[in-house]
């Protein structure tokens, strides 16, 4: 066996992998994101409403759901071979990441700057790290968009998994059955 088939089946078997790894990512990225919003309705809605950690924790729950629903969803049709419900999830999708894109903009200039002490990290005394609104906006902007990316990736290829399966090929075989050709 030379060293290039040695290679491709190594690739082969990591490929494997990949939904499982553009799932977490995906959780991750969700979770990030999450968190972000939370931080930025709870500072907005202090003072304002009465139950301020209600909604602040309630709301970017319910979009990030909807953002891990519609990856699976999508993903779901396109794997049975609906595209066209496929790509109207995916479009709802697309719209909710319109939305946190505009909401990244409002965080970044509620957040206009923020500094964080990271002493513990670099163990040197007085050591601070400033956010200003462009980091801030493109940093949530970014995780934004890769989790709309990481969803388009993750929808297709399933989809391309499910076309597989139904293109294998079959053979006669002596006993009068058809098996999968190898």
């Amino acid at each position: 066996m030379s060293k290039v088939t040695k290679v491709d089946e190594s690739i082969n078997r990591i490929a494997d992998y990949a939904p499982i790894i553009l799932f977490v990512v995906m959780f991750a990225i969700f979770a990030s994101t999450g968190y972000l919003q939370h931080e930025y309705y709870l500072t907005i809605f202090d003072g304002i409403l009465e139950d301020t950690m209600y909604i602040a924790f309630l709301f970017p729950v319910i979009v990030q759901t909807l953002r891990l629903v519609t990856g699976f969803l999508s993903s779901s049709f396109f794997r049975k071979g609906k595209p066209l419900f496929g790509v109207m999830v995916f479009l709802f999708s697309l719209w909710l990441t319109v939305f946190e894109h505009n909401e990244a903009a409002h965080m970044g200039q509620f957040w206009t700057m923020v500094e964080f002490d990271v002493s513990t990290i670099t163990q040197v005394q007085d050591t601070k790290l400033i956010l200003v609104q462009d980091s801030i906006t493109i940093m949530i902007r970014i995780l934004i968009w890769s989790a709309l990316v990481l969803e388009f990736f993750l929808a297709f290829w399933l989809g391309m998994g499910a076309k597989t399966k139904d293109n294998e090929e079959y053979i006669k075989a002596p006993s009068g059955g058809s098996v999968k050709k190898p």
